[in-house]
């Protein structure tokens, strides 16, 4: 384990001493005459002490590439060897950053740099450059340039030294779009102006955009819709030496600079891409609203996108909503969409819509309005009377959705009319008021799905027709009892008879089904022929009218009526006699003698009365409790019993 930490060890030292892998170190040595310049004369005094000089260009003795002074005011040993770095030169030419930074760029743009806009090649460029690293490290000298050698103070190389200046504070100066992030529109050329006006001294590449440069305006196109975002590199190179600057120095002479490359310039740029996009929002076109009429929806209508040139670009369906947003990235254009299929329950629209995107409209909107399908209902309501068709006017009708939900209430006019009209779905025509007397229409089921349909419809109001229909049955037994005769009266007495018969009498069911229809009205029922049972009444009386229960028939309405009659029985019945707290046991008949009734009957008074001696025990029975077995009326007839009983 340790031999493996050890290794490791050296690993990183061995990666620490590499990491300046371009650093070298040279050793030179210098001719500080390499090159008289005529009429160059500067003055540097310090202290009171002056030291003037005829320039000259300093070179060094291995290639004759030139040098510049460092330190002001130090001389040169031609003898000495220079030692020369060309990584940490600040530090080794004791600079500050500042300082540093400053003296590299007035050596790389200074004498020899040429470009495109400036040619320095010209020898008074290196007395300007020398001039200038001067003054930035001047070390309290007042450095000057005078007309001879120690002759008087003079300006000279204004504009030279301007220009340099100039150069060198807008080294570090990039392009300026005046935004933070460019912005392209898909597929189109978009231009950038450059503020700072130095776009051309950069190189300008990327990976995933068309770029190019057209003087100080920067071109940008995206066609790649699938790519929307990118990126512009901006790069300065300053490669116009072949190395870098390299600081010579010796411990018996003034530092020294040998010109040479300083780092790139760099910028980068995001950019972001936009692109056009189309929404269609369908409302229906009555309501102008995004909820449909009827059972109609406006979803799943499906719609194509085109270019300019019929060329199908995307399809697709409405969501639930009725809107559709086109999924396609879309270059600036013209375009148009259209409907191929119609939601249900809509009618297709053919039109085409066209839409422009441009980079001021990128995202375009259009709401189309759909026409739902319809039908038009024209209804006439007719009553029968007496075999006449009239108009039944004020008649009320409501129409109903599949849920039963009431949509909209009319009322015929005069003439016995109304008219509507429905959107797509299903639907249900109720009548909710008729004349008295006559029958309402059954609901009346409607489909709308034709909108070139046109319904005329005439429903007609019958006379209500009742039947009547009478079962006897015993009263005890329950049984059916057939042979009983039976005739019918209507209010005014008057018999009602049919073609060959008045009397009717009932089947082996019990049953008579009178003859004919009844309206509406009051009638009795009247007992013919008993075949000796016995009964409360003769007659039945009844209405027939709206609140009258009866059984829906094609047809008509048939009203079930009931009679109940009591068998004769000549049977005595045994009665028990009365315990000693009086209690009454009814067991059979038994004769007269024995003071037992065989028979008890209700008098026209409704009272009842000793079939033997006529006597009348004053108890009044209502007529609900006719014919029934009501607890009532048998605990009355108990008591009837006891009295007699006890008597």
């Amino acid at each position: 384990m340790l031999k493996k930490i050890g290794f490791l060890v050296v690993l990183i030292v061995l990666f620490l001493s590499t990491k300046n892998v371009y650093a070298s170190i040279y050793e030179d040595k210098v001719n500080e005459h390499g090159m008289w310049i005529s009429n160059e004369y500067v003055t540097k005094e310090k202290n009171g002490i002056k030291k003037y000089q005829q320039m000259t260009k300093i070179v060094r003795n291995s290639d004759g590439r030139f040098l510049y002074c460092i330190e002001p005011g130090k001389s040169i040993d031609e003898n000495e060897i220079f030692t020369g770095y060309d990584d940490n030169q600040k530090d080794y030419a004791n600079l500050s950053e500042e300082k540093w930074n400053k003296i590299k760029l007035l050596a790389y743009y200074g004498y020899g740099y040429k470009d495109d806009y400036y040619d320095h090649t010209d020898i008074k460029w290196y007395v300007v450059t020398q001039y200038m690293i001067w003054q930035v490290n001047n070390l309290d000298y007042d450095i000057y340039f005078t007309n001879t050698l120690n002759g008087n103070r003079i300006v000279k190389y204004t504009n030279e030294m301007s220009e340099l200046e100039n150069i060198v504070n807008n080294h570090y100066i990039v392009p300026n779009f005046n935004t933070n992030y460019l912005d392209v529109f898909l597929g189109s050329d978009t231009s950038f102006v450059d503020t700072n006006t130095v776009l051309s001294k950069f190189s300008v590449t990327s990976n995933t955009l068309n770029v190019r440069t057209n003087g100080n305006s920067l071109i940008v196109n995206n066609n790649n819709e699938n790519n929307m975002f990118g990126s512009i590199n901006f790069v300065k190179n300053n490669n116009f030496y072949n190395n870098n600057p390299v600081v010579y120095v010796s411990s018996n002479s003034q530092n020294l600079l040998l010109p040479g490359n300083v780092e790139d310039v760099v910028l980068k740029k995001e950019i972001t891409t936009t692109y056009g996009t189309i929404i269609i929002y369908k409302v229906d076109h009555d309501t102008s609203l995004s909820t449909p009429q009827g059972s109609a929806s406006l979803e799943n209508a499906l719609y194509g996108l085109y270019d300019n040139n019929s060329n199908l670009i995307e399809e697709k369906r409405t969501d639930k909503s009725g809107n559709i947003r086109f999924n396609k990235k879309l270059k600036e254009g013209r375009y148009y969409v259209q409907e191929l299929e119609a939601s249900n329950g809509y009618l297709i629209d053919s039109n085409k819509y066209y839409l422009d995107i441009t980079r001021n409209s990128p995202a375009i909107s259009i709401t189309l309005k759909e026409k739902v399908i319809k039908e038009n209902y024209e209804i006439t309501k007719l009553y029968k009377d007496d075999n006449i068709m009239k108009a039944e006017s004020n008649i009320e009708f409501g129409i109903y959705d599949e849920s039963n939900n009431l949509i909209e209430k009319y009322k015929t006019n005069n003439y016995g009319k109304i008219a509507f009209e429905l959107p797509y779905g299903k639907y249900k025509l109720k009548q909710l008021s008729v004349y008295d007397g006559y029958e309402m229409i059954d609901d009346y089921k409607i489909y709308v799905k034709d909108s070139k349909k046109v319904n005329i419809l005439t429903f007609v109001d019958n006379k209500i027709k009742y039947k009547v229909n009478l079962n006897v049955s015993d009263k005890n037994t329950k049984e059916k009892i057939e042979g009983i005769e039976f005739e019918i009266y209507d209010k005014d007495h008057r018999k009602i008879c049919s073609d060959s018969r008045c009397t009717y009498k009932t089947d082996k069911f019990g049953n008579i089904l009178f003859y004919g229809y009844y309206n509406e009205g009051e009638y009795a029922i009247k007992l013919v022929n008993s075949k000796n049972y016995d009964y409360e009444s003769d007659t039945i009386k009844f209405t027939l009218n709206k609140n009258t229960e009866y059984k829906k028939k094609d047809g008509y309405r048939l009203v079930e009526l009931y009679y109940y009659l009591s068998r004769h029985r000549k049977e005595e019945n045994n009665i028990s006699k009365i315990d000693e707290n009086k209690e009454v046991n009814i067991d059979e008949k038994e004769d007269k003698n024995d003071n037992v009734i065989s028979y008890i009957e209700l008098d026209e008074n409704n009272n009842i009365k000793d079939e033997y001696t006529g006597d009348v025990m004053e108890v009044s029975v209502p007529n609900t409790l006719k014919n029934s077995n009501n607890i009532c009326y048998m605990f009355l007839l108990g008591i009837y019993i006891i009295k007699k009983l006890l008597s």
